[in-house]
């Protein structure tokens, strides 16, 4: 059995019949009544020429002056424009330096006091091994730009560097006496 309260009512129909959809009452009249193809004002003939068509347009526009058709202003001209308007895009610049160090770092010499100790000299080791170290630290500082404490470590490393051939000479002389000595 079908629900009286049911919407739309079973008997009614769809859509309710009897009534014009959309309903008229619900929006306001047109003034003037529209028609619908709207009647052409020109009765199949062409519009004048000048029925509010835009005027034609340049086909290219003017060449821009090349290289050799720069001509300088007079000196009125310049005096009387002083605003100049740069219309570009901005650009990024990118600056590649490269870091030129005057502090010695003394690696070389720490590498060669170094090579030498371990085959002739074991006991010279300890001061050319933190030499290097300090050498390389020497370097870096440089690098970053911290001059004072690049040449604090270099002089360091120089020091120790030169510390290991006075020990290595010394031990080479006590060696060479404790031979010749024995013999």
């Amino acid at each position: 059995m079908a629900d009286p309260n049911a919407y739309p009512p079973p008997d009614a129909g769809y859509p309710p019949q009897g009534t014009a959809y959309p309903p008229a009452d619900q929006y306001p009249p047109q003034y003037p009544p529209q028609q619908y193809p709207p009647p052409d004002p020109y009765q199949g003939q062409y519009p004048p020429a000048d029925a509010g068509y835009p005027p034609p347009q340049p086909q290219m526009p003017p060449p821009y002056p090349g290289p050799g058709d720069y001509k300088p202003p007079d000196a009125q001209q310049q005096a009387q424009t002083n605003v100049v308007v740069v219309a570009a895009q901005p650009t990024t610049q990118t600056i590649v330096t490269h870091v030129v160090s005057d502090v010695p770092d003394y690696f070389v010499l720490s590498i060669v006091m170094t090579i030498l100790c371990v085959f002739f000299n074991f006991c010279a080791l300890v001061c050319t091994i933190p030499a290097l170290f300090l050498s390389i630290q020497a370097r870096e500082e440089a690098l970053r730009g911290e001059r004072v404490i690049a040449l604090q470590h270099a002089r360091t490393s120089l020091y120790l560097n030169i510390a290991a051939v006075v020990f290595a000479v010394v031990v080479w002389i006590i060696w060479i006496a404790s031979v010749a000595s024995s013999g």
